[in-house]
Formats: structure tokens, C-alpha cells, sequence
């Protein structure tokens, strides 16, 4: 099993928070703290993906809790890097309708909305 790195910076209005590993029920939590810990300053999160190598149902919960949370904030969430096993378990379970999803960084810093009712073009 791989563990999972997580990190963030701030990028303008934007928290970005940075994945590599394998998002499961083992690393669920680390994930979580770092949502919680930074949406209240900083509500508009930018998850730079690239680096997610495997994710399973539990990391879909991880985004939904997210994006529910940082919507009390009056926050967003875009999804960045996604390929491969990540990218369909989000398009087998309809997520990718529901989040903005991008197929850089770069682009997601450009392009993602920062206020929640804004509809960015998506991946």
C-alpha cells in the first residue's frame, strides 16, 4: 500500500491542496484535517491531483464531504491532474458532473470559479 503526502499553499484566493498516493480508507483522514483546517481562512480549494495514483469510494466521499464543507463558507472546489484510476471512479459514480474538474493546475488556477454558483467549462 502507498501512503498518501498532502500539503498546501496558498495561491491568491485560492488554497491549493496537493495529493500523492493512494486516497482510501487509510488516508481518508489526512485529507480531511487539511479540508478542515484550511476552508475557514481560505474556502476556494484547488486539489492538485496529479499525484493520485489510486482512489476508491471512500476518496469519493472525501470530495463530496469537502464540497459540502467549504459551501458553508461560501467556497468552492476544483479537482486538478485526475487521470487514470481516479478520473473513472469520479466518472462511474456521476461526480464529475457535480465538480469542477480540470486537466491541469495551471488551468484550474485560471479558470475555476471562485464564488459556488459560477459554472466553470469542465473537463
Amino acid at each position: 500500500m502507498e501512503m498518501l503526502t498532502v500539503s498546501s499553499h496558498a495561491h491568491g484566493v485560492f488554497t491549493v491542496v496537493t495529493l500523492a498516493g493512494e486516497l482510501d480508507l487509510s488516508t481518508a483522514p489526512l485529507v480531511e484535517q487539511k479540508v478542515l483546517s484550511s476552508s475557514e481562512s481560505h474556502p476556494h480549494l484547488v486539489f492538485d491531483m496529479s499525484g493520485i495514483t489510486f482512489m476508491d469510494s471512500i476518496g469519493v466521499r472525501v470530495m463530496v464531504k469537502a464540497h459540502a464543507h467549504v459551501r458553508k463558507f461560501g467556497g468552492t472546489i476544483a479537482l486538478a491532474g485526475l487521470t487514470g484510476n481516479p478520473l473513472r471512479v469520479l466518472t462511474i459514480t456521476g461526480l464529475h458532473t457535480r465538480l469542477a474538474l480540470f486537466v491541469t493546475l495551471d488551468e484550474a488556477l485560471t479558470t475555476a470559479p471562485a464564488t459556488p454558483n459560477a459554472t466553470p467549462d469542465v473537463v
